[in-house]
């Protein structure tokens, strides 16, 4: 195949990578002159030809993928009925490979290349393409911390006569990172890549995957029925909040995970911008240039950049002991992948049973009920619940009627029957809005309120409530009825006719009558200016004590201010220092006011003031020491 061209363009270089499916090739785009990756089917698939209408269905999907986050499909093709792939040619290290040398990332490192992996996922699942593989292994990491997913949609299982079969590589490795579906045989979702994506960040934070156990089978169940060690006890440093988005998206049930890959991101980001920066992820010097972990053989990449000089002797004996590594690497793939296969025979002989309906039993009723099922249950939640009485089942997973293998834990939720609240606290005599505030800490609810008149006690005060105060027993949100005051019974009284008096008295009536006087509304018109020409209510209406009336009044009609000279002579009999007062009544005689007032001038005194008054005519009154001295009228 070295040096054969594929579809007048593309030039097969040298071998660099097989796996089960597929030999990869290092090649040129003789069109573009660029470094290109070509992937071909293996001889003995090609004669299937459900497993060829499958790889050219899928790589068609992955190749519409076009994202910083993704190795790019160029194109797809056929020569001389073998299919081919042609794909991005990516220089970087694997993220697995980044773990091993590490030991574990800190939370900033693994949060920065988890938030690139759900980016990948969140374009691809827009697009319609599931991963149903993600695993360090698919996840390469450039010098410069750029993360490119690998391998997207033709990760899955081979078929060979319309049987699922799975590689050494799948057996060992991808089981590690099987979401609970995908260990039950069931169809792979967004949500599963989501899942592997939780189980990849917990190894980056932990430095090993969250499962491990003997076999591809006892991983699978796990996956299943186990809860990982909590990161916290393993990593102190590890964030709450970082753990926590580990936990939602490792959840068992596909619902309780991330609705989207969007969404497991915008956590991430979150939780990004709370921790220090990430500068430097690799190495470059240590992990010069490999390829994808499809690109290679066997493990073993080549490098595409030269060696420092002087460093061949060193080369030689790297390349030795990797090939010697690799050897004992296959050789414990093989056992593990012949011990896998047995596992997952064993598995497949147990027999199936169908999954009882539990739902509404007690939970001694439901266990006996699924042992005789030859299934187990386990209770994994109580909950409060208004109907349901306690121990009653409220949710069973999986479902009933669902055939599972035999010995399956089947998870219960029970009820604890209805929650109680604690003592009826009193709140008599407390304002209303206190008395509800009250109630609700004690969680209670305030059931209704009836208001009445109540001689002592003031308005908008609880008079009594129901249950009593003190009461127990009572469920969580019960309801306490209150009986509020209006206060002191008022006084129904007539109202009198108020018009044509004047303003002030009609004021000092309605203080003695206890009204409340409202907006007053002058008008000209016909009347005495001063006096009451309307009111609301009108006279003669039956109303309470405490009603607002409110008044028109006439105003009398605007005047020209005029001014007068007035002068004052002091007695010399009397006091040294004596009150002197100039009154003025102008206004056709409707105003009456103090023009001038002086407490302190001598006996004997001549004053003179300038006054003004409005009207025709005005009344002088001079008053001295509270006596009238003299008084004359002005024009």
């Amino acid at each position: 195949m070295i040096g054969r061209v594929l579809g007048d363009r593309y030039r097969l270089l040298e071998r660099i990578g097989g796996g089960g499916m597929a030999t990869v090739y290092r090649g040129e785009d003789a069109l573009l002159g660029r470094r290109i990756a070509v992937k071909l089917l293996r001889p003995q698939l090609v004669v299937d030809d459900d497993f060829v209408s499958r790889f050219r269905r899928e790589a068609r999907a992955a190749a519409s993928l076009s994202h910083s986050n993704i190795v790019n499909v160029y194109d797809v093709g056929q020569e001389d009925g073998t299919p081919y792939i042609v794909m991005e040619h990516v220089e970087g290290s694997t993220l697995k490979d980044l773990i091993r040398r590490k030991g574990r990332l800190s939370p900033g490192e693994a949060t920065h290349i988890s938030i690139q992996i759900a980016r990948a996922l969140e374009h691809a699942h827009a697009a319609g393409v599931v991963h149903r593989d993600i695993k360090p292994q698919n996840v390469l990491v450039g010098g410069q911390g750029r993360v490119k997913v690998a391998d997207f949609g033709i990760a899955g299982a081979t078929t060979t006569e319309g049987t699922v079969t799975f590689s050494t590589e799948a057996i060992v490795g991808s089981v590690t990172y099987f979401s609970p579906e995908q260990a039950r045989g069931e169809k792979a979702g967004a949500a599963s890549d989501l899942y592997s994506l939780g189980v990849v960040l917990y190894e980056m934070l932990a430095g090993h995957p969250p499962f491990a156990g003997d076999g591809p089978f006892g991983v699978a169940l796990k996956h299943l029925q186990a809860m990982p060690r909590p990161l916290r006890e393993i990593v102190p440093e590890v964030p709450a909040a970082l753990e926590a988005v580990v936990h939602r998206a490792m959840a068992k049930q596909v619902e309780d995970r991330y609705p989207s890959a969007d969404g497991m991101r915008r956590a991430l980001e979150a939780v990004a911008r709370r921790l220090p920066p990430v500068e430097h992820l690799t190495d470059e010097d240590e992990f010069p240039t490999v390829v994808p972990p499809t690109h290679r053989e066997g493990g073993e990449g080549r490098r595409a950049r030269a060696m420092p000089r002087g460093a061949s002797k060193r080369r030689v004996w790297r390349m030795r002991s990797g090939r010697a590594v690799l050897m004992l690497v296959f050789a414990l793939m093989a056992v593990g992948g012949y011990l896998g296969f047995q596992a997952l025979r064993q598995w497949w002989l147990i027999p199936e049973v169908i999954v009882p309906n539990v739902l509404g039993s007690s939970l001694v009723a439901a266990e006996r009920q699924l042992e005789e099922s030859r299934l187990t249950g386990r209770v994994v939640s109580e909950q409060f619940h208004d109907q349901a009485p306690p121990g009653e089942i409220l949710r069973q997973n999986p479902q009933a009627g669902e055939r599972v293998r035999e010995g399956r834990v089947i998870e219960l939720w029970i009820s604890k029957g209805r929650e109680l609240g604690g003592a009826v606290p009193d709140v008599r005599g407390l304002p209303v809005r206190e008395a509800r505030l009250r109630l609700t800490e004690a969680g209670l609810s305030v059931g209704g309120e009836t208001t009445m008149y109540h001689p002592a006690m003031p308005a908008d005060h609880v008079i009594a409530q129901n249950p009593a105060a003190g009461a127990e027993g009572l469920v969580r949100g019960s309801p306490v009825f209150l009986e509020v005051s209006l206060g002191p019974r008022p006084l129904m009284l007539t109202l009198p006719d108020f018009r044509g008096e004047f303003l002030q008295i009609v004021q000092q009536q309605l203080k003695e009558l206890q009204l409340v006087e409202g907006p007053i509304t002058e008008h000209e018109g016909p009347g005495t200016p001063g006096t009451v020409a309307g009111q609301t209510p009108p006279p003669g209406t039956q109303v309470p004590t405490g009603t607002q009336v409110d008044l028109i009044v006439v105003r009398a009609p605007a005047q020209v201010a005029r001014q007068v000279v007035v002068t004052v002579d002091v007695p010399r009999e009397g006091p040294e220092r004596q009150d002197v007062r100039v009154v003025v009544i102008d206004r056709n005689g409707q105003r009456t006011r103090i023009a001038f007032q002086q407490d302190d001038v001598a006996a004997g005194t001549r004053l003179r003031t300038l006054v003004d008054f409005e009207g025709e005519v005005a009344t002088i009154r001079i008053l001295v020491e509270g006596m009238v001295v003299n008084q004359y009228e002005t024009r």
